[in-house]
């Protein structure tokens, strides 16, 4: 199957993804989630920083689940904040988190945090966000679910934060079969920084791939 456009390649990808079976997923996600907190990425964060910030998404269908991630966080004092999208106004804030009892079934379907949660006034100050999506390639370019929140979302922290050194580290969760040599990518597409399966982790400044410990 020769694939062109970006909704070829998300249908492909999310039928690869969704014909994990739910063990499978479960084993996987539990790896890659050991792999996020074992990255030198994280251990570094931690060690500069008293009480990290970071921007997480609620699993949903067949995504990575990150709950084990989450629940990590929470333990080491870590700020945690979730995504919550506006549909009339098509934008996604992110509030703060304490439990999963801070969030209700909302855009989508998807759990998200209630209006009662704090908002996080500036998101692009955070130090590690989580970005979910359908398919990555091994230069950081991503495919999403096709409602464009998060380039948005990136594309305006750009714009209201210059310095590179305070825009978040943008972590990819992604089982194996999510990771493509190459998939089509636009010009304002905004990479992410580290993609991270049951396998392996790709730094993308680099071009580098490390074997998971």
């Amino acid at each position: 199957m020769k694939m062109k456009t970006k909704s070829e390649w998300r249908a492909y990808a999310l039928e690869r993804r969704e014909a994990l079976s739910t063990e499978d997923r479960k084993t996987k996600s539990e790896q890659i989630c050991r792999n996020i907190i074992q990255s030198s990425l994280l251990t570094d964060v931690h060690a500069r920083i008293a009480c990290p910030t970071v921007l997480v998404y609620w699993p949903f269908r067949s995504e990575v689940d990150i709950r084990p991630f989450i629940t990590w966080a929470w333990q080491q004092s870590w700020i945690v904040a979730a995504p919550r999208v506006d549909r009339k106004l098509a934008t996604m804030s992110y509030s703060i988190i304490h439990s999963p009892g801070d969030l209700h079934s909302g855009t989508y379907g998807i759990m998200e945090p209630s209006m009662e949660q704090p908002l996080l006034e500036d998101a692009a100050s955070a130090d590690v966000v989580i970005v979910p999506g359908a398919a990555f390639d091994r230069r950081g370019n991503r495919i999403g679910y096709g409602g464009g929140y998060y380039d948005k979302t990136f594309e305006q922290w750009t714009r209201t934060d210059q310095l590179a050194d305070k825009q978040p580290i943008r972590i990819a969760p992604a089982y194996e079969l999510q990771i493509f040599e190459q998939i089509p990518a636009e010009q304002h597409d905004i990479r992410v920084s580290v993609i991270i399966t049951e396998k392996e982790e790709i730094r993308i400044d680099s071009y580098e791939t490390h074997e998971a410990r």
